[in-house]
């Protein structure tokens, strides 16, 4: 399965050291260059900027190449990464803001695709089944 993320959900994964559930999770994980630049910004924890300078094997970059017409609406990530999601067919994209999950369910269906936002606890809610880690431990550390 391919998913697409914003920047929040990898940030706060990376914050609790659960950022290794994402490719056990979904497989093909993929974000976009303005969520990169994003996460190296001064004010994200170190570790979360020296992760993003150096992304891991299993992380995808790509700017989209289609357009959705999100930007006057959502900041630079969140338009890229639904376009991303929707040009990938992705079944899912982490959001985590209400404005883009709003969106998210817009393009579904205006696209006529079946793209579903997922946030990040419910992401750890999947991942604590599965196995990697405990639910609560993970909440409390975020």
């Amino acid at each position: 399965m391919i998913v697409v993320s914003n920047t929040s959900p990898l940030r706060y994964l990376l914050e609790i050291d659960a950022i290794a559930a994402l490719p056990q999770l979904f497989g093909e994980v993929w974000t976009v260059p303005s969520v990169m630049a994003e996460l190296q910004q001064p004010h994200f924890p170190s570790n979360v900027v020296a992760w993003a300078k150096q992304p891991p094997p299993w992380l995808k970059v790509s700017a989209p190449k289609i357009s959705l017409g999100l930007h006057e609406v959502l900041d630079p990530g969140k338009a890229d990464a639904i376009a991303l999601a929707v040009e990938k067919k992705a079944l899912r994209i982490l959001i985590d803001e209400r404005a883009g999950a709003q969106s998210t369910h817009q393009v579904s269906r205006e696209q006529s695709v079946a793209l579903k936002s997922v946030g990040t606890l419910t992401g750890l809610a999947v991942a604590a089944e599965c196995g990697p880690f405990d639910f609560l431990e993970v909440v409390e550390k975020l």
